[in-house]
């Protein structure tokens, strides 16, 4: 059965959100320990390979993304200044993840050691983290030159973009909610059932925190369906029903 361009763009979506679930449910089984993996290493080479994979396909993506919203306009997103903020805390934290494999890389490794909390560093940190949440946050406008690429040139440039955002979302859903949420909890033991219900509102919290912002790309185009929330609402109970598991130890 031959898939068609137009069934790839009408399930793009939700191929993005089922194939990271998938992927980072699966990089549990690689790292087990969170605590071992963090200070593996090899946890900043893997944060380093999230952040180009996700800055590339971003980059890639917002072409073909900013002509088909410019051809058929949806609604804008409300929460957007709430989105905004919790993409540049996301990578602010992932950042600082890489920094030890990139002061190795451009050479001053010495330097960051001396002065990894020096106001300097954090200062080029945030800015960093500013100009990565403008390139997935800037208006979606297409160029002049947009309009001369050709049908297949640009879908063939969003399946990449696609692929390399699934595999940054992945790893960072994978340590930011997968295990560093779980692990956070898992260290407290639950007496009472409102210490339940705060693990359910903290993981529901976190779970908006952590995934939304990462999904913007795609969630500026489907956040008016309600097959989308539906799809969400599926993924969080699972990934709920999983944590609870993990948290008393099931």
């Amino acid at each position: 059965m031959k898939i068609t361009a137009d069934q790839v763009q009408n399930n793009r979506a939700a191929m993005f959100d089922w194939i990271v679930l998938a992927t980072s449910f699966s990089l549990g089984f690689i790292f087990p320990d969170l605590g071992k993996f963090v200070l593996s290493p090899q946890f900043s080479w893997w944060m380093l390979i999230a952040l180009t994979c996700y800055i590339a396909g971003a980059w890639l993506k917002h072409t073909p993304l900013s002509l088909r919203l410019f051809r058929k306009p949806g609604r804008e997103i409300v929460y957007t200044l709430f989105l905004v903020a919790g993409h540049w805390c996301i990578f602010l934290m992932v950042l600082f993840f890489c920094a030890p494999v990139i002061s190795k890389l451009f050479g001053f490794r010495a330097y960051m050691e001396k002065n990894q909390t020096s106001g300097t560093v954090i200062f080029i940190t945030m800015i960093l983290a500013t100009v990565i949440t403008w390139l997935v946050y800037r208006s979606k406008v297409p160029g002049k030159a947009v309009a001369a690429r050709s049908k297949d040139y640009l879908f063939r440039r969003e399946l990449v973009a696609d692929f390399l955002l699934i595999v940054g979302v992945s790893i960072l859903s994978f340590v930011l909610w997968e295990k560093g949420v779980i692990a956070l909890l898992s260290n407290k033991p639950l007496t009472s059932f409102g210490e339940v219900w705060f693990v359910f509102v903290f993981l529901s919290a976190a779970y908006v925190l952590c995934y939304l912002p990462l999904r913007y790309l795609f969630l500026i185009e489907d956040h008016g369906s309600r097959r989308t929330w539906r799809r969400m609402l599926l993924i969080f109970a699972f990934l709920l029903l999983k944590s609870v598991f993990e948290i008393f130890g099931i």
